[in-house]
């Protein structure tokens, strides 16, 4: 039984992935804060279809990515093991009501 006030942790996530499948695979992560050369990269991960894909969208205006961001579901105990072998930190953007 959950808790009233504590959120269930979604199953699947979506993140953006770069070449997904191939050997030049890679997912998308952000300089966060701003502005700490890299010293500082987050792995985004949303729970919303409609919210990874308008942050593609985002990335695809921008004009400083050579490749096409693709929005990819990912099992969120999968994504959580790869971001701590990976060393970075992970926030999953949750859905907006």
């Amino acid at each position: 039984m959950q808790s009233e006030g504590v959120m269930a942790k979604p199953d699947i996530v979506y993140v953006i992935m770069y070449n997904p499948g191939t050997e030049n695979e890679a997912i998308h992560t952000m300089e966060y804060p701003r502005g700490t050369m890299r010293t500082g990269d987050l792995l985004l991960a949303f729970e919303s279809i409609e919210e990874v894909n308008y942050f593609a969208n985002m990335i695809r205006s921008d004009g400083d990515f050579m490749e096409e961001p693709i929005p990819t579901p990912t099992p969120l105990i999968q994504l959580e093991m790869a971001s701590q072998q990976m060393g970075l930190p992970m926030k999953v953007v949750p859905a907006s009501s």
